[in-house]
């Protein structure tokens, strides 16, 4: 009796273990033999059908995020090589540097558009190196979906090119028109990096053409850039030399600022506002003198009023010499002051 006892308990224990190991199994990386993806393109899940990426880490959570990250490489990688090629397709044909500075932030939306496509990864496989206690795993991009999903985006674009291309050959408004220009400029290039990476996605080695000529393109948003009736007004010390600073960035666009009188007709875009400096005390005793400049600035659509941005920015610089300290302090209040007002004005007439 004691030893048939003793037999049924081991086989329980025996089925005990089975289960645990079974649950264990359902939770934790496969620990078989090393599978054929970890060192070449997996046989379940063919190149010409899927991207695939693998990843490494110390836990399942980790190799999985590392291999998603490969296959975000191969469009970053198309992202980099695209945005080189705009830049010398913009300086050969004649582009300054405002509508390569507009089209900074179409690469952003083009690297969004991408992160869109690879919400469509999944994790196919995992397994942990039983003897290194690694884990790997089999990130995968069916290559039918993201084809799918990029010529759906690169078709909105071209509605949306198509739709501005017929407004600029229309509208006699100029701020309407450098809108317009700059919105078929910054649409083609997103349109140029989606292709770059349909091509990746379909192995087909050839992009959509644009509805649009690139070149055309550009020398249009130049041209209505150059149009723009764009006046600087600001009051208080130190007014100059931040108006100055404003004006070199919207050059920088390829906008022809200048100080002027906002309320006369015409305008465009109008940049309105006041600049103050003021000593702050650094305590009794201290060598150094602190001037702090400040503005509160107002950037308009002039022909509807429209506020395009409103910014306050401030700087704080030190020296033994008080008007060195506010000197410096302007120079750091007009760069910022540029940079915050050339970024709006890039943002709306980009319609981003």
């Amino acid at each position: 009796m004691n030893k048939k006892i003793a037999s049924c308990f081991a086989t329980l224990l025996a089925l005990s273990a089975l289960g645990g190991c079974a649950f264990l199994a359902g939770r934790k990386a496969s620990t078989a033999a090393r599978p054929d993806w970890i060192e070449n393109w997996s046989a379940q899940y063919p190149g010409a059908r899927y991207l695939a990426g693998v990843g490494i880490g110390y836990s399942r959570a980790s190799a999985e995020d590392f291999a998603r990250g490969e296959i975000a490489k191969i469009f970053s990688a198309q992202v980099n090589v695209q945005e080189s090629a705009s830049q010398t397709e913009t300086d050969r044909s004649g582009g300054n540097g405002g509508t390569s500075s507009l089209l900074t932030s179409a690469f952003q939306n083009v690297r969004t558009a991408s992160h869109k496509v690879l919400e469509d990864s999944r994790i196919a496989q995992d397994w942990q190196d039983p003897q290194s206690g690694q884990y790997y795993a089999l990130a995968i991009l069916d290559r039918q979906k993201a084809s799918a999903s990029l010529s759906e985006q690169i078709g909105d674009l071209d509605s949306q090119i198509e739709h501005q291309e017929s407004d600029l050959k229309q509208s006699a408004n100029k701020l309407a028109r450098a809108k317009d220009a700059m919105g078929i400029v910054t649409d083609l290039a997103k349109r140029r990096e989606l292709s770059a990476e349909l091509r990746v996605v379909g192995q087909s080695g050839e992009g959509a053409p644009a509805p649009v000529d690139a070149a055309a393109a550009q020398s249009d948003a130049q041209s209505a850039l150059a149009a723009l009736n764009v006046v600087i007004h600001l009051d208080g010390d130190g007014a100059d030399e931040v108006a100055n600073g404003v004006i070199r960035g919207l050059n920088d666009l390829g906008i022809q600022a200048r100080q002027g009188d906002p309320s006369q007709k015409g305008l465009d875009i109008s940049v309105t506002g006041s600049v103050f400096t003021s000593r702050e005390n650094l305590g009794d005793g201290s060598p150094w003198k602190r001037a702090r400049s400040s503005a509160d600035i107002r950037v308009e659509d002039a022909s509807n009023s429209k506020t395009i941005a409103a910014i306050r920015p401030s700087a704080r610089e030190d020296s033994q010499n008080y008007e060195t300290a506010v000197t410096r302090s302007l120079d750091s209040l007009s760069q910022a002051c540029a940079q915050q007002i050339k970024q709006a004005v890039s943002d709306y007439l980009a319609g981003q």
